[in-house]
């Protein structure tokens, strides 16, 4: 009794798992696999494959799950062994088809897709349709000849079978790659008409008014599929781009997060996407954590660095900026290098104390998009730091002949400075009025056009220095301690004019006397109020 207990127990078990693997259909694992649940696909597709009748279909389907997810080699032993499971089941041609053109094996490929054709059974329309989908698997870069063959092929599809849904959404889908939306909106209409239930038509309706940048009219047939099933996971991720596109970024984060990430399973492309959606939105922190994260799980593209670099640059973080930003440049096709990359890289140099080499990056951004005007002023400020003055006039001149560019007064102050520097001195006191007009109670400005005019004028004849020195004690005196450095220089000048030029020794010892206010220990104040007292004192004997 125990033994056949025991059978009894058995079989019961095995009946039970039996039941569990196949009451779950091919059918089943298809839409898993079209909500982006791949391991739940997988799961029930490992299961499947035990069932004779349908262990070829299962194979091909489980490659299909590992292709999404870029696990080449598995998709490649699935589709092998569906071949081995049933030589004359088409779609394991169609799935080797698919790898051998990934890797450029042309006429491989095409051997593939042509028995994929040649084995479909009479009604059965997925081979047309899987070997159409292999033919433009380069998305919008597919070639005009791949485009018109899969086009042909889905026209085939249809005479297997004009009901299906699927035909006609896949050739809107092609025809939308094609960039004809009159052609790719008859054929989502076709599939709705046919299954007015069928979600994948309402995305490529969405997808054809998101191209027109009607956002608005986009939101319609989301609304519909997300009507028809709440949980229909492409509808958001949709969702999520059109905010994303309108530049509604909290509303395609939270989009994102909480309906598209939380309805599909987590891969390397969603988690790139949700990191992309985060720097946009400016949270730098998250986005950065999200991109370290991915980087050590995920084979990345090298924009992937690039947001790396300028997140951590955002934070503050500019020692891994720069090793994200060099990775970048290491890894990036030269060709595919926008200017915002050498303006991010110029930025993070210099907060790496590399100024000289942050000038080569702005210079090479100005020189990619010569629009970008409003990065002279940086390089000059910039070269002036590295004490490079003729090339920081030049970059500033530079931005002062672009039309209608806005005066700002500290352009026009380090221009001057610079100027200065290199003896242009009728230029720099051109530049420094330019600073008093636009800020007036700017007290530098005067002094340094005070200095300009020292030089033009050796002598001080012409006075032309003391309206800016007198301009400069008029401001300064408001608050006298916080302008002290000001206010020294312009008495000194003060005390010069009025003894060399105005024979006035009493105002020569009042500016020195108010020098010694300030600072009672300036050496130059006292040495000259000493030597102004000895030589008084011996013109009064």
């Amino acid at each position: 009794m125990k033994m056949i207990k025991g059978a009894l127990c058995f079989t019961l078990a095995f009946t039970l798992i039996g039941s569990f693997v196949f009451g779950q259909s091919i059918n089943d694992a298809r839409r898993a696999i079209e909500v982006e649940q791949f391991e739940k696909a997988k799961s029930i597709l490992k299961g499947l494959t035990s069932n004779p009748t349908i262990s070829a279909e299962s194979y091909y389907y489980l490659g299909d799950v590992y292709l999404k997810t870029n696990e080449l080699d598995s998709a490649k032993a699935n589709f092998d062994l569906g071949v081995q499971a049933n030589p004359k089941f088409a779609l394991n041609y169609a799935g080797l088809g698919k790898l051998e053109y990934l890797n450029n094996q042309a006429a491989a490929s095409k051997a593939d897709f042509d028995k994929a054709i040649s084995l479909a059974e009479k009604k059965d329309y997925r081979p047309y349709v899987e070997v159409a989908k292999g033919l433009t698997l380069d998305g919008d870069k597919t070639n005009e000849q791949s485009v018109q063959l899969a086009i042909a092929t889905l026209e085939q599809a249809k005479k297997a079978n004009s009901k299906s849904p699927e035909v006609y959404a896949t050739l809107g889908d092609v025809y939308l790659m094609k960039k004809d939306a009159n052609n790719a909106v008859l054929n989502y209409n076709k599939a709705l008409e046919v299954d007015k239930d069928y979600l994948r038509a309402y995305i490529g309706q969405a997808q054809i008014y998101k191209g027109a940048q009607n956002y608005q009219a986009a939101l319609a047939p989301l609304e519909k599929a997300i009507a028809i099933d709440p949980n229909y996971a492409p509808a958001y991720g949709l969702l999520a781009e059109l905010y994303y596109s309108s530049g509604q970024s909290a509303k395609a984060i939270d989009t994102y997060k909480n309906k598209y990430l939380a309805l599909t399973d987590v891969s390397c492309n969603s988690q790139t996407r949700y990191a992309t959606f985060l720097f946009t939105g400016k949270d730098y922190k998250a986005a950065n954590q999200e991109i370290s994260s991915l980087l050590k799980t995920c084979p990345v593209k090298p924009v992937m660095y690039r947001l790396l670099g300028y997140s951590a640059f955002e934070i503050g973080d500019f020692k891994q900026a720069l090793d994200a930003m060099n990775t970048f440049f290491a890894k990036q096709n030269p060709q595919n290098v926008i200017t915002s990359d050498y303006e991010y890289m110029a930025k993070i140099l210099s907060a790496n104390k590399q100024d000289s080499a942050a000038i080569g990056y702005l210079n090479k951004a100005v020189t990619k998009d010569p629009s970008k005007t409003e990065l002279y002023p940086l390089i000059g400020k910039m070269n002036f730091t590295n004490k490079n003055y003729a090339a920081s006039a030049q970059s500033y001149e530079k931005y002062f002949e672009v039309p209608g560019v806005k005066k700002d007064p500290v352009n026009y102050l380090y221009y001057g400075l610079a100027l200065m520097r290199i003896g242009q001195f009728v230029k720099a006191d051109s530049a420094f009025s330019v600073v008093n007009q636009l800020s007036p109670t700017y007290i530098p400005g005067y002094i340094y056009r005070g200095e300009v005019s020292v030089n033009l004028d050796k002598d001080n004849k012409q006075g032309l220095a003391k309206p800016y020195f007198e301009k400069a004690i008029e401001l300064g005196e408001v608050d006298k301690e916080k302008n002290a450095r000001y206010l020294i220089e312009a008495y000194k000048y003060m005390a010069d004019y009025s003894y060399s030029v105005q024979n006035d020794v009493n105002a020569t010892k009042d500016y020195f006397k108010k020098v010694l206010e300030l600072d009672p220990n300036d050496q130059q104040a006292n040495d000259a109020l000493k030597a102004i007292e000895a030589g008084t004192k011996k013109k009064n004997k």
